[in-house]
């Protein structure tokens, strides 16, 4: 990815606007909900949706009255969806770098250059930003949440999910498209969880990409079992269960990776 468009990516993401279909609040200010939902996203990030109190998100963004939070969202509930329409508007702004990359690298790309199109301005975009780094942190946290809260992330990044499963499925033929997309929904959820809890490591983000992009190649093209066939999202408590048993495992299980 040229310098010109990393730039370009990075200040896109700092000036991200305000999601269009955010819920609809009556009276007050923009200024106060966008400082909320900021909030919200770097103590969801830090803490998980469940560990960060109301009274911490307001406190984090300045506010003293203790009803803002239920005045402009309705709720934690309202708020935890409000957090993740402004992420999916950041996530839209990489999208457009994605595509532009795909579209460079000619009108059949393979399973290669499709995997480093979707990964390369992700992880360049999280290494620069830190907007992104707690937006990914969030939907790390969130995803091993209640199973309500891993419904609404499924529903928004849905259409981003259905547009990488057909640029994949294209260069996997022989591959069933339920197999691809399992294996893409725990590729995409082991990159996020490892983008948010390896920060620290991504000091050089073109070792990051070339490690990432062969893992989840191999993940996504290893040959097709008969036992391979759809599992349910791991989430919640079925997440921690299956974690700590990888982690004390000998030798230790794919996944989820241990934190």
């Amino acid at each position: 990815m040229s310098r010109t468009r990393q730039n370009t990516l990075s200040k896109s993401l700092k000036r991200s606007p305000s999601p269009p279909n955010a819920p609809a609040r009556q009276g007050g200010d923009d200024g106060t909900r966008r400082r909320l939902i900021d909030a919200a996203i770097r103590l969801f990030d830090r803490y998980g949706v469940e560990g960060a109190s109301l009274r911490q998100v307001i406190a984090e963004a300045g506010q003293s009255n203790q009803s803002v939070i239920q005045y402009y969202f309705g709720g934690k509930d309202g708020l935890v969806a409000a957090a993740l329409d402004e992420v999916v508007e950041q996530f839209r702004v990489v999208q457009a770098t994605m595509e532009a990359e795909l579209a460079a690298a000619g009108p059949q790309p393979g399973l290669r250059a499709v995997i480093g199109a979707y990964l390369r301005p992700l992880i360049q975009a999280h290494t620069q930003s830190d907007t992104l780094q707690h937006s990914v942190g969030f939907l790390g946290r969130v995803s091993q949440s209640a199973s309500d809260y891993y419904g609404l992330v499924a529903s928004r990044f849905s259409p981003y999910h259905a547009a990488l499963l057909e640029r994949l499925t294209a260069t996997l033929p022989d591959y069933p498209r339920t197999v691809v997309s399992e294996r893409l929904r725990y590729a995409v959820g082991t990159i996020l969880h490892s983008l948010a809890t390896a920060r620290e490591q991504l000091r050089a983000p073109a070792l990051i990409v070339t490690a990432s992009a062969g893992s989840t190649r191999s993940s996504i093209s290893s040959p097709v079992a008969s036992a391979d066939t759809p599992r349910p999202p791991v989430t919640g408590n079925r997440w921690r269960r299956v974690r700590n048993r990888r982690c004390n495992s000998t030798p230790p299980e794919t996944l989820p990776p241990c934190s």
